[in-house]
């Protein structure tokens, strides 16, 4: 994965993250929280979208880059039928 495709997920997600957080304040979401409740929400918000899509691209990247094709199965089944 290119560092200008990783920038140009992180600014989408970084856009999507301010929608979203906008779209809350539109519905009413902050009504009657003080400072600090509408700093831990907006926090809140920021870091599970941060931890959910940085996790994301962490899979893709390492399915792309074939690091999980030499994982072996510790448990010893297998899902292919036998072959004889």
């Amino acid at each position: 994965m290119t560092k200008s495709i990783f920038a140009r997920i992180v600014a989408g997600a970084f856009a999507i993250t301010v929608l979203l957080l906008l779209a809350a304040w539109a519905a009413g979401a902050f009504v009657g929280l003080s400072g600090h409740g509408t700093a831990a929400l907006t926090i809140g918000i920021v870091l599970s979208m941060a931890l959910g899509i940085g996790l994301m691209v962490a899979m893709f990247a390492s399915s792309r880059s074939g690091h999980d094709d030499n994982v072996s199965d510790l448990t010893g089944s297998s899902d292919k039928p036998d072959e004889r």
